[in-house]
């Protein structure tokens, strides 16, 4: 029986028992007895095999066995060289150097100007004596 819509699981399990597809029913399908001998609101699929049934040879589950690792970690020193013959060879890194910035000099404050130099005297002479007095 086919709850939950799950097609590929019973049609899977029917390949399996070698059962044709229109063996696969639906909740739909089902009389009211079968309705409440089979509905289970845990299931997606239920499975009813008669007496007669012959079920064909399962093939033994691998399971992972967390005590066997044969993780071959390229990072880890074993102790020997031994690399495997499909471990490509890295590329070189070549690391281009950064420039240094260029280093900014201060500009220095710049000279006063000096005034302009005298080139004739002034007609009072400066505040002055005139010459020769």
């Amino acid at each position: 029986v086919n709850f939950n819509e799950r097609d590929i699981t019973s049609s899977q399990v029917a390949d399996w028992l070698s059962l044709a597809e229109t063996r696969v029913k639906t909740p739909s399908e089902l009389t009211a007895t079968e309705l409440q001998q089979f509905d289970d609101a845990t299931a997606d699929v239920v499975v009813v095999l008669g007496s007669d049934v012959v079920l064909p040879d399962i093939p033994t589950p691998t399971y992972y066995d967390p005590g066997y690792n044969d993780y071959y970690d390229p990072g880890t020193d074993t102790g020997d060289d031994y690399i495997p013959e499909d471990t490509p060879t890295p590329e070189p890194v070549i690391e281009t150097p950064t420039p240094e910035p260029p280093i900014e000099t201060p500009t220095p404050d710049p000279e006063p100007t000096p005034g302009p130099l005298p080139t004739e005297i002034p007609a009072d002479h400066g505040g002055g004596p005139p010459p020769g007095q």
